[in-house]
């Protein structure tokens, strides 16, 4: 794991994992079931979402949509990754942005 804005900018960094992110008032469906083979499925729509901070204070958080265990089972067979950095102290009123955006100046 490296932040991507440093190395863009030529520098390094160590990257931290923020604990304790807590993600309240959004409702994801879930789908547990067997199908008529007897397989289990889980259908979850809640992404994995870990949270970075580099030491020259960017942050950022990468999230993950988690694939049905169930070998075979084609929901959700890509694993979709988002990664979306957040705005620095020193730039007030600058929205977040997607990394992706960000190379192709969208916001």
């Amino acid at each position: 794991m490296v932040c991507e804005k440093c190395a863009a900018n030529g520098m390094k960094s160590k990257v931290y994992i923020q604990e304790g992110y807590a993600v309240a008032g959004w409702a994801y469906r879930r789908e547990r079931f067997y199908d008529e083979e007897g397989k289990a499925h889980v259908h979850d729509e809640e992404p994995d979402v870990q949270h970075y901070k580099c030491t020259n204070g960017h942050t950022f958080h990468v999230s993950r949509l988690r694939q049905c265990p169930c070998h075979g089972c084609s929901w959700n067979d890509q694993q979709l990754e988002a990664v979306r950095y957040d705005s620095l102290p020193e730039e007030p009123g600058k929205q977040p942005t997607s990394l992706a955006a960000e190379k192709t100046g969208e916001t």
